[in-house]
């Protein structure tokens, strides 16, 4: 890869989006097909849709050319994240950790 290219590279952009334009999770196009894509949204618009995320992705860069990503909107993958009981009941309930939250969500210490 002397010329500089690079091949399958794990790139990762932050990106804003426009109320309404990515309802779930943004997910990464080049060339017109769907990039297997990790979203990690940072914000969200009052109605819902993203506002900021972190969009993770690999891509062949070329040498000397510039490539094009677009954006779609994609559901998030089955099973994604733990649910309450889930997280509470990781090995077996014994992961060392005690939190006491107010509704505020300040900790009130151990």
């Amino acid at each position: 890869l002397g010329s500089g290219e690079q091949r399958g590279r794990p790139l990762t952009v932050s990106r804003s989006f426009a109320q309404g334009e990515i309802a779930r999770c943004p997910q990464a196009v080049l060339e017109g097909k769907s990039l297997e894509t990790q979203c990690d949204v940072k914000t969200r618009w009052p109605d819902g849709s993203v506002r900021h995320s972190l969009v993770t992705f690999v891509a062949s860069l070329p040498a000397r050319r510039s490539i094009k990503i677009d954006f779609q909107d994609q559901a998030p993958p089955a099973g994604a994240g733990l649910s309450k009981d889930e997280v509470l009941n990781f090995q077996g309930g014994n992961w060392g950790a005690a939190l006491r939250l107010r509704a505020d969500g300040r900790c009130l210490g151990g």
